[in-house]
């Protein structure tokens, strides 16, 4: 049995093998490519007669390296970041930092504690196929919000007559008027069976075709010629940009809803007092195929930054949020407590409304 340290980084990766006396057999560093890390493994198997014979501990919980580490059928050790500094401060009290240091921490930290850590074991291609979609969804729709903030931005600066106009900028003919009329001088200019084909095609209301009627009577706010142009091509690039991300984020839920029908464990979560495919999947992802991941509902809720963190010395006590945490997995249950309240028959819509009226 061997025990290697890894401290891994964008292109190379520190390494220590150890033995379980703490004998140090080699050290190095490698590069991030499959030539350097296919030769760290024939240097680990000249020790080993078999891969279930080597522990590494590593701080990284996703990305290529873990990916690779799995194939090779090793037994992998996830060490957070704050136990693997805080075990550094016992070789280095004065705190300075090297990577090789941190290969022998690692190693050293996974010999001496392998009994008490849990090997980390990788997801059923469904899960991290949810997991995936969810994160990448997650990443796209903080562009979209962004992308609608200085869109509002813009408008609210140049145009606040189309921005009360398209006040939510959700709707498909507001994003096709402001492609067509990026500024209210364009509207006002525009003629009018240019308009009436827009309201026509759009199948507008009476009262939002007497709005748009209502800007092109007035003046519209004056665009400083040497400017004019970079408004106009500012609003067609977040007009286009909300609508790219719009599509790609029903293109995930859509297959996030199929993923989801796959699932061996649909139907439990689907008899919980939730709706919406995102908050199914979501919770799918959390949980998983494999129960032994967690031991317990604390661990669980830790693990989703919903469990508080209590600070007490002395006197003196005070209780956090938990931040140290999978964001994902915490944003899941979030949109489950949110779906919860509005849920027919269920205890949680009396309790949000209270707590809204209560302020």
């Amino acid at each position: 049995m061997i025990v290697v340290g890894l401290d891994w980084s964008r292109y190379k990766h520190d390494f220590v093998l150890m033995n379980l006396q703490g004998d140090i057999l080699e050290r190095g560093t490698i590069a991030h490519n499959m030539n350097t890390l296919e030769e760290l493994a024939a240097r680990i198997e000249q020790h080993v007669d078999s891969a279930c014979q080597v522990r590494v501990g590593l701080e990284l919980n996703d990305g290529a390296l873990l990916a690779w580490l799995a194939t090779k059928g090793y037994t992998l050790f996830g060490i957070q970041p704050k136990s693997a500094q805080r075990a550094r401060d016992i070789y280095r009290p004065s705190g300075s930092k090297d990577d090789k240091i941190d290969a022998f921490v690692l190693a050293e930290f996974v010999r001496i504690n392998a009994d008490r850590l849990r090997p980390w074991s990788p997801p059923s291609e469904i899960t991290l196929k949810l997991r995936e979609l969810l994160r990448w969804r997650e990443e796209l729709v903080h562009q979209r919000t962004a992308a609608y903030q200085r869109l509002r931005a813009l408008l609210a600066e140049w145009s606040p007559q189309l921005s009360e106009l398209c006040n939510t900028l959700e709707r498909i003919w507001q994003l096709d008027l402001l492609s067509q009329f990026p500024t209210e001088t364009r509207l006002c200019q525009a003629h009018g069976n240019r308009i009436r084909s827009f309201l026509r095609n759009h199948r507008m209301r009476s009262k939002k075709q007497q709005q748009i009627e209502d800007i092109r009577q007035s003046v519209p706010m004056p665009v400083p010629t040497g400017r004019v142009h970079i408004v106009e091509k500012q609003t067609a690039f977040l007009v286009e940009q909300i609508r790219m991300l719009t599509a790609e984020i029903k293109q995930i839920e859509e297959d996030l809803k199929q993923l989801t029908a796959q699932h061996p464990d649909v139907n439990v979560f689907k008899s919980l007092p939730v709706q919406g495919t995102v908050t199914i999947a979501g919770l799918l992802a959390i949980f998983g195929d494999n129960r032994k991941r967690t031991t317990s509902p604390d661990e669980l809720a830790a693990l989703c930054g919903v469990a508080p963190v209590t600070i007490a010395s002395g006197k003196a006590k005070k209780v956090r949020q938990r931040r140290a945490c999978d964001h994902t997995f915490r944003q899941a249950l979030v949109h489950f407590a949110f779906n919860t309240a509005f849920c027919q028959g269920c205890w949680a819509g009396p309790f949000y409304q209270r707590k809204r009226s209560e302020g």
